[in-house]
């Protein structure tokens, strides 16, 4: 099973997000998790333990051609 999370800029947004995260992973075998956001927000789940262990952080695909971050 594949999940892509796309996250705001403002740490609450990331944060809130987290628990989530890690309770996913646990309870479903073979989940990808792949956060998408702009380069603030992914540094911030960068440092995050579960993610750490496997959560893809995305950034080239979100930032690539076509893709631009605009908080709306």
């Amino acid at each position: 099973m594949k999940l892509a999370v796309v996250v705001g800029d403002q740490p609450a947004d990331v944060i809130r997000l987290m628990p989530a995260w890690t309770d996913a992973r646990r309870a479903v075998p073979g989940l990808t998790v792949t956060v998408l956001g702009s380069p603030v927000a992914l540094a911030l789940a960068a440092r995050h333990d579960a993610v750490m262990r496997g959560i893809r952080v995305n950034m080239v695909d979100w930032a690539g051609s076509g893709w631009s971050w605009r908080q709306y």
